[in-house]
């Protein structure tokens, strides 16, 4: 007479294969990508608010602050995460001149701060950030930051171009 164990060993093998009868390989690589993505939205999203947190403490420090007090928002940890979307524009302009790209990514972001900026205000009315200024549209974003994205940009590609070689993620 089989034990109890032997039985639910048995019931769950023919559980696991008679799922197996139904697998198929597009659906598990689909499960696979979004997990992947989530690992890298989150990643992009903790990357960006370091290198904030860092930004602002070297800003802090211009303006005289020994404290090196460097600052960021909740918000900017999605926005910066939603970064895994544009892997799939890096794959297609990345054989392209790195000075087109510069400029790309550099309007990229100052379209993603643009739109985000201003659903962050009009939707909950607040403002993580408020650029002022001559070259600062509407507080939103700032032209003088052109060179900054220009370089975030190109940024992200290395460590998208990491990620993809290393397997991380």
């Amino acid at each position: 007479m089989p034990s109890l164990f032997s039985s639910l060993i048995n019931i769950s093998v023919s559980t696991v294969l008679g799922y197996m009868d139904n697998f198929s390989m597009p659906n598990f690589l689909y499960f696979w990508k979004s997990i992947s993505m989530i690992k890298r939205f989150l990643l992009y999203g903790f990357v960006g608010w370091g290198i904030e947190v860092f930004w602002t403490g070297l800003g802090s420090l211009i303006t005289g602050d020994l404290k090196l007090s460097g600052h960021s928002s909740l918000w900017m940890f999605f926005i910066y995460g939603s970064a895994v979307f544009l892997e799939g524009i890096h794959d297609r302009i990345e054989q392209w001149p790195w000075f087109i790209r510069g400029i790309i990514w550099m309007l990229l972001i100052w379209g993603i701060e643009y739109i985000s900026g201003f659903l962050l205000d009009a939707l909950f009315g607040i403002q993580p950030w408020h650029y002022t200024g001559s070259l600062a549209i509407n507080g939103y974003i700032r032209l003088d930051f052109a060179p900054v994205w220009f370089a975030a940009g190109l940024a992200f590609e290395r460590l998208h171009r990491s990620l993809d070689r290393f397997g991380i993620a």
